[in-house]
């Protein structure tokens, strides 16, 4: 794996959910669907380590 690499994630936010997306650089990076998580304040930080470490699979 490149050290220099680039990791993008993308939030789809509505009032209950969000849904998360993660996308490797470059135009033929590797788009990946994470899934929703509910909008709260207490979900988000609880996701959070599920979510790094997705990334770093």
């Amino acid at each position: 794996m490149d050290d220099d690499s680039i990791t993008c994630i993308g939030f789809d936010a509505s009032k209950a959910k969000l849904a998360v997306a993660i996308a490797e650089s470059g135009r033929t990076g590797e788009v990946r669907y994470f899934g929703e998580i509910e909008a709260t304040p207490q979900a988000c930080p609880a996701n959070q380590g599920h979510l790094i470490r997705s990334v770093d699979e």
